[in-house]
C-alpha cells in the first residue's frame, strides 16, 4: 500500500463520485488529509470482489442458505433499528428500558454483565457503598472472572471515591454523567456489518452519524484494547470497505491520542489513557494495579500497521525517538510538561513484540501479567481466554496480513502453539479436547467461552505449519470447536456458558451460576465460520444455525436482543444490555457462515479480534479483483 493523491469515495454501488457532500462535514478535524491514500490501486490488487460473486437479486434462486442469510440479515437490522430508536450516540442500547448505556465503558468503569457475577466478589467488599452491585459494577470485557482478589481490590479501591457514595442508582446516575468518554460505540462498530449485509439506508444512517456526531476532543479517560479493536478497527474497516475518507481520518486522529501509553520504560504500554492529562495507568484491577495485560498490549498490531500506511508521513511515520510534547499540564498531580515518545507506531509494536520474544517464559508459556515498568512477569497465569486471547490471534492474522512475509510473528505463533498444546491442551474422559488454565505449575480444568475462537485460530494457521503438522492442527481445530459446541448443546437454552469446566464428572459445563450467564459472545460462531471455509463440512452450518435459532428464542426482546442470565434455564432472565459485539462480531460471523467464501475473501482479509476486516498487503498485481464489489 502506498500514500499518494486523496481517495475518492465509493459508494455502496461501487461507484466513483466527487467528495464535496462529505468534506464539509468533518473539516474541523480534517487536519491529516494531506496524505491521502490511493483507494482505486488498493481495490484493484484484492484478489476476490469485497461481496464476493454471489448472483443477487431475483435471478438466484431461492435456496435454504438464502433464506438462512436473510434471516440473519434481519437479525442485524432490528438490533440496529432498536439502538438507533432508543439510544442512537449512545455506546449500547439497554433494550429493556429502551434507553441507551453512556458512561465510560471503554475507560475507567468495567462492567460485570450478570448477578452471579458478584458470588465472587467477598460480602464485606461488595456492600462498601454498593459499588458493586449488579447494574453498576462492570467487570471489564477481556476480564478473568475468576480472579476474586483482584475484582475485591478493584472495588475497595474505586468504593473511597466521593462518586461511589450512596446507592446503587445514584452510582449509576453518576457514570453517566461523567464527562469526557467517547460515544457511539455501537455505531462504530456496526458500520462493515451493516455495509457488508447491504444495508445501505442503515449504513448511512450511521456513516451520517459519524461525520455529524462522532468528536474526538473529548477529556476522560479510556481503555487502549478497547478503543483500538472497536473503534480504530472500525473505523479502519469503514474505510477499506468504502474509500470514505472521514473514516481514515478520525481513525488517525483517534490513534493519536492513543499514544501516551506507551509512554512507559519497557515501551510497554499501560492499559488506561486519560485524554485530557496525556497520563496513563494500568487497569485498577490488574494485579494491584501495576500491570499491562497480554491481551491488551499484544492485541494492537493490525490496527496500528494500517495506522502508519494511511497517515503517510505525519504523526506515526516520525523516526525513532522523536518526541511530541503534548503541552503544560495543570494540577500538581499531573507530570507537568509530558512527553511520548512518537516513535512510529509499527516500531512502537514491533518493539513490543521483540521484547516478549526476548524475555524468558515458563515452558514457553506467554503469563497473562507484566509490569510496563521492570518488563517482569507479574504473574504465572496463563490462558488462551480472557487476558491472553488476541495476543496468539494477532501473530498467526499478522503473518496473514503481511502477505506472509512477516517470519518473526509466524515463528512465535508455532513455538506459541507448541508451549500450549504441550502444557494446557487435555482431553477429557469423555474423550473432548480442551485447552486448561495454567497458574505457575497447577491446572485449572475450564475452558472460557473467550478461549473458543482458538478453534478458528489453529484452523487459519494450520495451512502454513509444517507439513507433517497441517493435519494435526486441523483436527485438533476440529476438536476444540466440537468442544465448544458441546458447552452450547448440554445447556437448556443451547447458547454456552461464559465458562466451562471438566471436572467431578461434569464435562463442557458451568458448575456455578456465576458462569453459568451469556452476553451474546462470538466466539463460538467464529469457529464454526472459520471451520466452515476450510472444510464445507455442513455440520458448521447446522451448529451455526442453532446458535441463530436459540438467540431469536432467548435473547430477542421487544427492543433489541439481550445476554441472559443462566443457559441452563429455559425461562430467560436478560441482562438489558445490547452489547456491541453482538453487531460487530457475532451476527457478522454468522452472516459469513451462511455466504460464498469469496465474500471477504480470507485471500483479502484478517479480521481483527472484533471481527472487523482489515486488508492482506498485496504488493503484486496478480489475480486482481478489477476493483469490483
Amino acid at each position: 500500500m502506498r500514500v499518494c493523491h486523496r481517495a475518492e469515495p465509493w459508494d455502496l454501488h461501487g461507484a466513483r463520485r466527487g467528495t464535496e457532500g462529505a468534506s464539509g462535514r468533518f473539516k474541523e478535524e480534517n487536519t491529516v488529509a494531506n496524505a491521502c491514500f490511493d483507494f482505486h490501486a488498493f481495490r484493484s490488487r484484492l484478489r476476490h470482489p469485497v461481496l464476493g460473486t454471489r448472483t443477487r437479486g431475483s435471478e438466484e434462486p431461492q435456496s435454504l442458505v438464502q433464506t438462512q442469510r436473510e434471516k440473519i440479515k434481519e437479525m442485524m437490522q432490528f438490533a440496529w433499528q432498536s439502538y438507533k430508536r432508543y439510544a442512537m450516540g449512545k455506546n449500547e442500547l439497554q433494550p429493556l428500558t429502551k434507553d441507551g448505556y453512556q458512561g465510560n465503558m471503554f475507560g475507567q468503569w468495567c462492567r460485570v454483565d450478570s448477578e452471579a457475577a458478584l458470588d465472587m466478589v467477598p460480602a464485606d467488599v461488595r456492600t462498601v457503598g454498593s459499588v458493586c452491585s449488579t447494574d453498576v459494577f462492570t467487570f471489564n470485557a477481556s476480564g478473568d472472572h475468576a480472579l476474586r482478589d483482584e475484582i475485591a481490590a478493584f472495588c475497595n479501591d474505586y468504593s473511597s471515591k466521593e462518586l461511589m457514595g450512596g446507592s446503587s442508582h445514584l452510582f449509576q446516575e453518576a457514570l453517566q454523567k461523567t464527562p469526557g468518554g467517547l460515544s457511539g460505540a455501537t455505531v462504530i462498530d456496526s458500520l462493515d456489518t451493516l455495509y457488508l449485509m447491504e444495508l445501505k439506508e442503515e449504513f448511512q444512517e450511521a456513516k451520517t452519524w459519524v461525520e455529524e456526531n462522532f468528536h474526538l476532543n473529548v477529556s476522560g479517560e479510556a481503555s487502549l484494547f478497547e478503543v483500538n479493536i472497536r473503534y480504530i478497527g472500525g473505523l479502519l474497516s469503514a474505510f477499506y470497505l468504502t474509500g470514505e475518507d472521514v473514516f481514515r481520518v478520525k481513525a488517525i486522529k483517534l490513534g493519536e491520542k492513543l499514544l501516551p501509553a506507551f509512554n512507559t520504560p519497557t515501551g510497554i504500554p499501560k492499559g488506561v489513557v486519560n485524554f485530557k492529562s496525556g497520563s496513563n495507568r494500568s487497569w485498577g484491577w490488574s494485579m494491584t494495579g501495576s500491570s499491562s495485560i497480554l491481551a491488551e498490549f499484544g492485541s494492537l498490531h493490525l490496527e496500528f500497521l494500517h495506522l502508519t500506511e494511511l497517515s503517510g508521513n505525519q504523526v506515526f511515520a516520525e523516526k525513532a525517538r522523536s518526541c511530541l510534547v503534548l503541552g503544560e499540564l495543570g494540577g500538581a498531580g499531573f507530570f507537568g510538561k509530558v512527553k511520548v515518545c512518537l516513535v512510529s507506531i509499527s516500531r512502537q509494536v514491533r518493539h513490543i513484540r521483540k521484547f516478549l520474544r526476548k524475555i524468558d517464559k515458563p515452558f514457553g508459556l506467554y503469563p497473562n501479567f507484566i509490569s510496563p515498568v521492570s518488563g517482569n512477569w507479574i504473574q504465572h497465569h496463563v490462558s488462551v481466554g480472557g487476558l491472553g486471547d488476541s495476543f496468539y490471534e494477532y501473530l498467526i492474522k499478522s503473518w496473514l496480513m503481511s502477505a506472509k512475509t512477516d517470519t518473526e510473528a509466524k515463528d512465535m505463533y508455532y513455538e506459541a502453539l507448541t508451549a500450549i498444546e504441550t502444557h494446557l491442551v487435555n482431553v477429557s474422559p469423555g474423550g473432548l479436547t480442551y485447552i486448561a488454565e495454567w497458574r505457575g505449575g497447577n491446572l485449572d480444568h475450564k475452558m472460557g467461552h473467550l478461549a473458543c475462537f482458538s478453534g478458528g485460530m489453529i484452523a487459519l494457521g494450520a495451512e502454513d505449519a509444517d507439513e507433517d503438522k497441517r493435519a494435526h492442527y486441523r483436527e485438533l481445530a476440529a476438536q476444540i470447536t466440537k468442544t465448544c459446541h458441546e458447552s452450547y448443546d448440554r445447556s437448556d437454552t443451547k447458547l454456552g456458558p461464559e465458562a466451562f469446566w471438566f471436572n467431578s464428572g461434569k464435562e463442557a459445563v458451568a458448575t456455578q451460576l456465576s458462569e453459568s450467564y451469556y452476553i451474546l459472545r462470538p466466539e463460538v460462531v467464529e469457529s464454526y465460520m472459520y471451520l466452515w471455509r476450510q472444510t464445507h463440512n455442513p455440520i458448521y452450518r447446522e451448529w451455526g444455525w442453532e446458535v441463530v435459532m436459540a438467540l431469536e428464542k432467548y435473547c430477542r426482546t421487544e427492543a433489541g436482543f439481550a445476554g441472559i442470565q443462566d443457559v441452563y434455564s429455559s425461562i430467560p432472565n436478560h441482562d438489558n444490555k445490547q452489547q456491541t459485539f453482538f453487531l460487530a462480531e457475532t451476527l457478522k460471523y454468522l452472516y459469513l457462515l451462511f455466504s460464498e467464501d469469496d465474500m471477504l475473501s480470507l485471500e483479502d482479509w484478517v479480521f481483527n479480534t472484533e471481527a472487523h476486516p482489515l486488508p492482506v498487503n498485496h504488493s503484486d498485481s496478480a489475480g486482481r479483483a478489477g476493483g469490483q464489489l
